[in-house]
């Protein structure tokens, strides 16, 4: 032991037997302190050139926060990494939409945690997902007074690097 925490530790020591009886009994008699809760608020509905989203999934409040609005967008997008041959892995976060009509770009999107829920027209689009200087691309085609496509984006991630499993 340093002499620096030598000091430390007989200076807190020295402390602690100077309190008196009742602050000790004080102390063990109230309940121990919990951390308040986080003031996170759900993910807000944004809009660009027309094209309404929802996009996180940070938490287990938000994920269930965009489940539960999934129904009144056209596609839910699922962004996640997993090792090669096997289902282990993580949702992924800090993925970089672009939404595209043939070559057009409609919008580009950062999506802060694993899902992203679009409102689209009926139509094709490509989108263009990009995390870790990685992109991958899907066509999805939205039609009318359907239920919301379901689409997931997999990331190759090395060998032994991720220990979840995305079954679940």
């Amino acid at each position: 032991m340093f002499h620096h925490e030598k000091i430390a530790l007989s200076l807190l020591l020295g402390a602690a037997l100077l309190l008196p009886a009742s602050a000790w009994a004080q102390a063990a008699a109230s309940p121990p302190r919990q951390a308040p809760a986080p003031m996170t608020q759900p993910p807000q509905p944004r809009s660009i050139n027309g094209i309404t989203y929802l996009a996180g999934g940070i938490g287990e409040a938000e994920v269930a926060a965009l489940r539960a609005q999934s129904a009144q967008y056209s596609a839910f997008i699922e962004f996640a990494e997993v090792e090669p041959g096997s289902q282990r892995g993580n949702w992924t976060a800090d993925v970089a939409v672009d939404v595209k009509s043939g070559t057009q770009l409609l919008a580009s999107i950062p999506v802060p945690g694993p899902l992203l829920l679009l409102r689209l027209a009926p139509g094709r689009y490509v989108l263009e997902a990009t995390h870790a200087d990685v992109k991958l691309t899907k066509t999805i085609e939205i039609k009318a007074k359907a239920p919301p496509l379901r689409e997931r984006f997999v990331w190759r991630a090395a060998a032994g690097t991720l220990g979840n499993d995305l079954r679940k």
